[in-house]
Order: C-alpha cells, then structure tokens, then sequence
C-alpha cells in the first residue's frame, strides 16, 4: 500500500521524479559533449544550462508549501485557489534564482 501525505503526495514517486529529471540534466548534458570531437573543445566545453535548470528547481521546491497553502486557507481560499498561490509562489522563486544566475550576483 502506498503511503500518502495529507496533501495527497506520494514520497517515492516524487523522489522519483527527482531523480529522473538529474538523470535527464546528465544525459543531456553527454549529448552535448558527445557531440564534439577529439580537439575541438567541445568535450570539454562546461554545461552551465544543468546549473541553471537543477538551480530554478531548487528554489521551486525551497518555497514552504504547507505553510503558503495554511495561510491561503485562513485567507478563505480553497482547492484550486490554494494552488494557484503555491504555483506563484514557486515561479516567483524560480525568476528570482534565474534573475541571480543571469546577472551573476550571489544576493
């Protein structure tokens, strides 16, 4: 039996997921290297898109979801409504992180 979170979630699933898209950042990130050619440089060319990726999803999974979602409530919202609070929330953080990263400032 799958255990479930109050908010309807399954842990391995999502710890799945996690993973799958790390290994999707890795593969792409061979493709890309793969592509080049003994001396060319590509090879060993960085692939800064994994860091970027990897770092917008960080900061979505950073907002505290549980307590967006108490306070949406306590505000009167329900369902969907709570939702859209948690999804701003995250893009919110998401174009802040890529903001950062674009400009290269740490703060």
């Amino acid at each position: 039996m799958i255990s479930l979170d109050p908010l309807g979630t399954d842990h391995r699933l999502f710890r799945s997921k996690l993973q799958r898209f790390s290994q999707a950042l890795l593969a792409c990130a061979c493709d890309a290297r793969g592509r080049g050619q003994p001396g060319d440089g590509l090879r060993e060319r960085p692939y800064p898109q994994a860091a970027r990726l990897q770092g917008a999803l960080d900061a979505a999974l950073a907002q505290p979801t549980h307590d967006i979602a108490t306070q949406a409530m306590a505000q009167g919202l329900k369902g969907p409504e709570v939702g859209r609070r948690i999804h701003a929330a995250r893009v919110r953080a998401i174009e802040q992180v890529l903001a950062t990263m674009q400009t290269g400032s740490t703060g």
